[in-house]
């Protein structure tokens, strides 16, 4: 298949998919490896750089620049894994991820949303809504 993309960019692309499939972005989902994470939530930044603000947890930086990495931007908060949940930006630097849960199947939903920024290259994260049940 001819990719329309030039050499270089299919190329950091690639690598970039590679690192984040199979690296520190995946959740823990029972299922195994197939579910763990294959929807992510990203968010673009400027110089190549790209947030995975979840499902996972476990929020990372990514680079597309040279061979490609990933690094860790810490905790989504109090967070579990989120999968089937929402993540989406509602300003500049401001993201809201929301609902979702452990896994895939047998595992009940999370009533929480949180807040998670991002400026001058930090990220911070917190819970903002904790619905009771029955509400």
């Amino acid at each position: 298949m001819q990719s329309r993309h030039s050499p270089a960019v299919t190329r950091a692309l690639r690598r970039s998919h590679l690192l984040i499939a199979f690296g520190p972005a995946l959740a823990a989902d029972p299922a195994g490896p197939y579910r763990a994470d294959n929807h992510m939530w990203l968010h673009a930044a400027s110089g190549g750089k790209v947030l995975q603000f979840g499902p996972s947890k476990q929020m990372n930086r990514v680079s597309t620049s040279g061979a490609g990495s990933i690094a860790g931007a810490g905790p989504r908060a109090d967070t579990p894994d989120a999968m089937t949940g929402n993540g989406v930006a509602y300003d500049i630097g401001k993201l809201l991820p929301l609902g979702g849960s452990p896994a895939y199947a047998k595992t009940s939903a999370t009533p929480r949303a949180y807040t998670v920024g991002v400026s001058d290259g930090q990220v911070q994260s917190a819970r903002t809504v904790h619905r009771s049940p029955g509400r």
